[in-house]
């Protein structure tokens, strides 16, 4: 069973990340992943990743524990600023770990290898959410 961590955020204390939490949690049991850990938070995803806490927290997280794949909702969930958050993806690529964004079926690594298609769609997403 391949282990996966859960990568869920909102914008302001108003919003509520639960709705992602199950949605992902759902999915994942449906095809045989077990989530290891849930990384969540209410911040802007305009912030620098650095000044974004669970983000560094999960790269760290992920490569420390051997974890091939992170799950998220919407790849708008990784921040706003389209640059910030292709550098989190490049940082998971970097150490072979698949980002894979459930509302596109979007995976940025496929048999072993980073996926082009998914990086292409993952910036256009990314500029659409800025």
């Amino acid at each position: 069973m391949e282990k996966v961590v859960i990568l869920a955020r909102v914008s302001t204390d108003k919003q509520d990340y639960q709705r992602q939490i199950v949605e992902l949690t759902d999915y994942c049991s449906k095809v045989g992943w077990e989530i290891v850990k849930v990384f969540a938070n209410k911040v802007s995803g305009a912030k620098k990743t650095e000044e974004r806490p669970e983000i560094l927290e999960m790269l760290s997280y992920v490569k420390e524990h051997d974890i091939k794949r992170v799950c998220c909702l919407e790849v708008s969930r990784l921040g706003r600023n389209t640059l910030e958050a292709l550098k989190v993806i490049q940082m998971l690529n970097e150490e072979g770990i698949c980002l894979f964004v459930k509302n596109y079926n979007l995976e940025t690594i496929v048999n072993g290898k980073i996926n082009p298609v998914a990086s292409l769609i993952c910036t256009i997403l990314l500029e659409i959410a800025s």
